[in-house]
């Protein structure tokens, strides 16, 4: 992520996929590196040496993205890396309140953020794209796209895409291909799975934006956080509805936000068909044995019971 402001790149929410130990899902939080960068939030999910990964031996492409941090991001099997989700509850370091004019003191969750913000600065946007496409000539890279929620940005979304590959093949620079998916975490992306299955090679349902979607409540909000309910029915059937019909069109599907780190969702989850989770490192132990003692099939066949109660 380029910050415009600032000067400053931060490689943020990136997830590095693969498997290890028996499970999945270990986090890097926030170190500053060479160049003027800093890293936040990044997981790196599949790596054998553990969790404490020193990262000051990052190397930096020239468009601001590191290209590996020893040797990790690019030679590992499969990096998915989130484009820039900033607004609401998730500032952007160094921005004052007038220059995150998306963050309105009404109502910041409806604001510009995620992808709307990002196509409000296509220069910088593209910046970010053509370093993801860099980074894929060195290694498989997913992209990961935040908050969409019809197809006009999906289709801006893609020819952003398109443009920072011209852009590249102009300049002589190599890159490589990624596959691209969608955040689900607005009710009318999840209403509207089959129109996003087309488009997009795998989704990701973000439950902590989509419970607050759903029930039009801010969950910074403290005047109405108690009503934040992950159980309510509109939420459990969106997700299993989105877990179904990605699974049916053979694409890869995952939950991320703290529906996925709770132990008391796993075998809900697990019944929904749910096989892939992301979360804290913290709450993968708990998880884990969540998962080891849970049969699927038993679990499945109680799933309708589960959706159609009242409670």
């Amino acid at each position: 992520i380029f910050n415009p402001y600032t000067g400053r790149t931060t490689i943020r929410n990136a997830t590095v996929l693969g498997h290890f130990n028996g499970f999945w899902g270990t986090g890097i939080d926030r170190n500053d590196v060479t160049n003027n960068m800093t890293y936040e939030n990044v997981r790196v999910e599949g790596w054998d040496t553990g969790i404490n990964v020193p990262v000051h031996r990052a190397t930096v492409i020239s468009d601001g993205v590191f290209r590996n941090v020893n040797d990790i991001v690019v030679d590992t099997t499969e990096d998915t890396i989130r484009t820039v989700d900033i607004g609401a509850d998730k500032p952007l370091d160094g921005m004052s309140p007038s220059e995150l004019r998306h963050e309105s003191i009404l109502n910041p969750a409806l604001g510009l953020r995620a992808i709307r913000w990002s196509l409000s600065e296509p220069s910088m946007f593209r910046r970010q794209l053509r370093a993801l496409l860099r980074a894929a000539h060195h290694g498989p890279v997913k992209v990961l796209v935040p908050m969409l929620a019809s197809l006009h940005e999906i289709r801006l979304t893609l020819d952003n895409l398109a443009h920072a590959k011209r852009q590249l093949i102009e300049s002589g620079k190599p890159f490589g291909e990624v596959e691209v998916g969608a955040m689900i975490e607005v009710p009318a992306a999840a209403l509207t799975m089959p129109l996003f299955l087309r488009y997009f090679d795998f989704v990701s349902i973000g439950t902590n934006d989509l419970i607050q979607y759903t029930l039009a409540i801010d969950r910074a909000d403290e005047a109405v956080s108690h009503l934040y309910d992950p159980w309510h029915p509109a939420v459990l059937h969106l997700i299993a509805s989105t877990i179904r019909q990605a699974r049916e069109a053979g694409k890869g599907v995952s939950v991320c936000g703290e529906m996925a780190g709770d132990p008391a969702f796993t075998e809900l989850l697990l019944a929904m068909g749910l096989r892939s989770f992301s979360m804290h490192p913290t709450q993968v132990a708990s998880v884990k044995q969540k998962v080891l003692r849970s049969d699927t099939r038993r679990l499945a066949a109680l799933l309708e019971a589960v959706l159609t109660s009242d409670d």
